[in-house]
């Protein structure tokens, strides 16, 4: 049993697994101890100061705890100040969850909104039906200030993709849910069930008094002909005006999927991708991710599907190769760091571990598409290289992004402490630039050495739980914007220390239930970033007793 929390509105949960609605990890790499010994990162000089505007605040008992709000989406969102239709005050916050209340009931969808001024209204069921629903999506209205909702529920053999919204705009207030309407009627093409649904609004091209809402689903089903998960889309379109949330319309829907990501689901080649959508003001939507596959043209790539069209006609595909080779570190005598049990050195590498739980916005007046995840160290063995191993004590997060107008990919890294021992301790890591560890100061010289010679380097583990084979599922990487002060923030949850905890390192006893909010932010739209602020139970009064875990910003 767990308690649903609001946290500088963050929701914030804990959790647990149920197999039919979870993703599911395939070829998973061999994970090796590190070789040598760490060091935990410490030194930062930027951190932001901050303080809690509303402290965390109960809302609900769950027995159900495992990702309440959404995998690819943001379950947070913020309404404008005003709705435009009648006047009404708004600047609320919607945040939508899903809860089992006892071990018996159906898991429900449930939602919180928070006033302007900070008062937090009661949760409550958005359904009437007591069904087993969850994995809720949300978006904002941005002329009614409604929120428009998704999840899925179970019918039958298969979990459909339902859909709602609340009618703020009428009321001035919470509370006016539209019956549920049945968006995603699965199975699709006779057994493909798209679920897990993300909701986002865009402008539409019938005019200024309308905007188009786009519900879209993942691919749950294993009728893979390569045997592995492949999740394609689907996504179904409805054009919309206030006078039809007024009559509680259905709406007139419309459905399409990405014709390459069907080719991925249907190949005998497994090709599997993992992203998030986002839709800018200006028409566009898009799908930005990664891919891992059997076949060398899509693995290890990062990927962007563009339609500038409302989502008619094709999405464009572009793709960028995020297998960052890097060179081998050595010891003090000369010999490699690591190296396989017949002595020779892996061919090693930086690639996305760990991190398919991340959502894309656009940015910078929409001429460039964002996310945060992770870069991990892997190695593919030189006597037999289709045997692929990784580390899990060095992966660290990142920021992505995809210029459109130059069709151009670039990251930074976020978490990469820089070693007070280092040739150059005031370094700081840029665009395109691949973290070295065990070269901090990127100078091309390892940084420190220990009494035996090994080569030291700096850890990361950006995963809240400290358990290697939980990794894929408990991973939460997120980004957010103020587009008008051109603010970002990537937030997400660290494990490091509790990693050492769990693993008998001195010193870290009292971490073993400590994970750690970390927040990053840059207020030159991505061009620079802060230093990373991290919350725990330990050093956070605010926190004090609590397992801060699955934080949505």
């Amino acid at each position: 049993m767990k308690k649903i929390v609001i946290l500088l509105t963050l929701a914030v949960l804990i959790g647990s697994l149920f197999a039919s609605e979870v993703m599911q990890p395939v070829k998973v790499k061999r994970d090796l101890p590190n070789p040598t010994i760490g060091q935990i990162r410490q030194a930062y000089r930027d951190v932001p100061e901050y303080q809690f505007i509303t402290n965390p605040t109960d809302l609900i008992t769950s027995y159900y705890d495992y990702m309440p709000g959404s995998y690819n989406g943001l379950p947070v969102q913020v309404q404008p100040a005003v709705s435009q239709t009648y006047g009404y005050d708004a600047g609320g916050v919607y945040m939508i969850y899903h809860v089992r209340q006892t071990t018996t009931s159906n898991r429900r969808e449930y939602y919180s909104y928070v006033a302007a001024d900070g008062t937090v209204n009661p949760a409550a069921p958005i359904g009437t039906a007591d069904i087993w629903e969850g994995y809720g999506g949300i978006d904002i209205d941005p002329v009614t200030a409604d929120p428009f909702t998704a999840w899925h529920q179970q019918s039958g053999d298969y979990f459909d993709a339902i859909a709602s919204y609340d009618i703020f705009h009428m009321l001035g207030g919470p509370g006016l849910w539209k019956e549920p309407i049945k968006v995603i009627d699965n199975p699709i093409n006779v057994d493909d069930e798209f679920i897990w649904p993300y909701v986002n609004i865009g402008p539409s091209p019938l005019g200024e008094d309308y905007r188009r809402v786009y519900v879209s689903g993942n691919n749950a089903a294993d009728n893979t002909p390569s045997g592995n998960p492949s999740e394609n889309m689907y996504f179904g379109y409805a054009d919309f005006m206030y006078s039809d949330l007024e009559a509680q319309s259905d709406l007139e829907w419309t459905y399409f999927s990405i014709p390459l990501m069907d080719e991925w689901h249907t190949s005998t080649t497994w090709t599997r991708p993992f992203d998030g959508v986002c839709t800018s003001d200006d028409g566009k939507i898009a799908i930005m991710g990664y891919t891992v596959s059997d076949d060398p043209q899509y693995d290890n790539k990062m990927f962007v599907f563009l339609n500038d069209n409302y989502g008619e006609g094709d999405f464009t595909y572009h793709s960028f190769d995020m297998r960052l080779d890097v060179p081998e570190p050595q010891n003090q005598d000369g010999s490699y760091v690591y190296t396989n049990d017949n002595g020779n050195p892996y061919d090693i590498y930086f690639a996305f571990t760990n991190s398919g739980h991340m959502n894309t916005i656009f940015t910078d007046g929409d001429t460039k598409i964002r996310m945060v995840g992770a870069l991990g160290l892997n190695g593919e063995d030189p006597d037999d290289p289709s045997s692929g191993v990784y580390w899990p004590y060095e992966i660290f997060t990142y920021t992505f992004e995809y210029d459109i107008a130059n069709n151009a990919f670039h990251y930074q890294v976020l978490d990469g402490g820089v070693d007070p021992n280092a040739v150059n301790p005031n370094y700081h890591w840029g665009r395109d630039q691949v973290y070295l560890p065990w070269d901090t100061d990127n100078d091309g010289i390892v940084d420190e050495f220990n009494d035996e010679g090994n080569a030291l380097m700096y850890n990361g583990w950006p995963i809240y739980f400290y358990d290697n084979d939980t990794a894929f599922h408990e991973n939460n990487f997120k980004i957010v914007k103020n587009e008008e002060m051109g603010w970002l923030v990537a937030v997400w949850q660290d494990g490091l220390k509790a990693k050492y905890a769990n693993e008998g390192t001195a010193g870290y006893e009292d971490w073993a239930n400590a994970p750690e909010i970390a927040i990053c932010t840059s207020n030159d739209n991505g061009q620079t970033w802060s230093d990373v602020l991290y919350l725990n139970a330990i050093d956070t009064p605010e926190l004090a007793d609590m397992i801060p875990e699955y934080v949505y910003p």
